[in-house]
């Protein structure tokens, strides 16, 4: 009898979900969020690279060239 996996990453009842990533130039990219930055919310890259279907590595790309370049500054909500 086959052994039952034992580990959560082995479990078979894991719901399946697929990410669909686009393919689009940096340029495309780049003016995408800041479009969404300029919808007022409060995003993170992870938040970004989610609603726009990319990889988190090119959103962290971006999102430091516009920090450089001072497009967008990082809000620290942790200050009282």
């Amino acid at each position: 009898m086959p052994q039952q996996p034992n580990t959560p990453a082995q479990q078979t009842d894991l719901p399946d979900e697929t990410i669909i990533l686009r393919e689009i130039g940096k340029d495309e990219a780049r003016q995408e969020i800041i479009e969404l930055f300029r919808s007022g919310r409060p995003l993170d890259q992870a938040d970004l690279a989610d609603e726009l279907a990319l990889e988190l590595r090119l959103v962290m790309e971006i999102c430091a060239e516009l920090l450089a370049e001072g497009v967008v500054v990082f809000y620290d909500d942790d200050r009282g």
